[in-house]
Formats: C-alpha cells, sequence, structure tokens
C-alpha cells in the first residue's frame, strides 16, 4: 500500500479518528489515536470507554480485526484487508483517556 492512504477508527459507527499511511523500512504502516470519552462532560462522548470495540476502515474497506478501547495503552494491531490482493498492515493505537 503506498503512503497516504486513509486510516479510521470507529466505535459503534462513530468515527473518532484517522490517520494516513507511511512507508517506514519499506512497509506501510501508521499511527492512529483513537480519544477517550471525557466523563467530565456528561452527555457528551469524545471518544471510547474502556472495552468498547474499535473497527478500523482502510480507505473504504472495513477490516475484519477489531481491538477492545482500553486507556493509556499502546497497542500492535495487524490489519487484514481482503481484495485482489491479500496484505497486512500495522497499528499502533495510542489510547488515551484525557
Amino acid at each position: 500500500m503506498p503512503a497516504g492512504i486513509e486510516v479510521s477508527a470507529w466505535i459503534n459507527g462513530i468515527q473518532y479518528a484517522n490517520t494516513e499511511t507511511i512507508i517506514h523500512d519499506g512497509q506501510s504502516k501508521y499511527i492512529i489515536d483513537v480519544p477517550g470519552d471525557d466523563p467530565s462532560t456528561p452527555g457528551v462522548i469524545e471518544g471510547g470507554e474502556p472495552g468498547d470495540v474499535i473497527t478500523f476502515k482502510v480507505g473504504n474497506l472495513v477490516a475484519p480485526e477489531t481491538a477492545t478501547w482500553q486507556s493509556g495503552n499502546y497497542n500492535q494491531h495487524d490489519l487484514t484487508l481482503m481484495g485482489e490482493v491479500q496484505e497486512k498492515y500495522q497499528i499502533f493505537l495510542p489510547m488515551v483517556l484525557k
């Protein structure tokens, strides 16, 4: 995958973060920060809460892998997209509750 492809993170059908791919050491990679919900603003959801399922899209394609939102964790998740060519990408999720 070339650089500049959009990667987005969704929780309950709402997009909370997006980024673009870069090329690093000859591989397509990206880092996405999925924000946490601010508990001081009841009734307004700014991001994930512990246990929320994160769905990922690369361009318009939904990746079959998901992640579980956790506060303060940086996790690596590989995403696999199926199409004419199967490709695997790494994603690093800094998930920080503000």
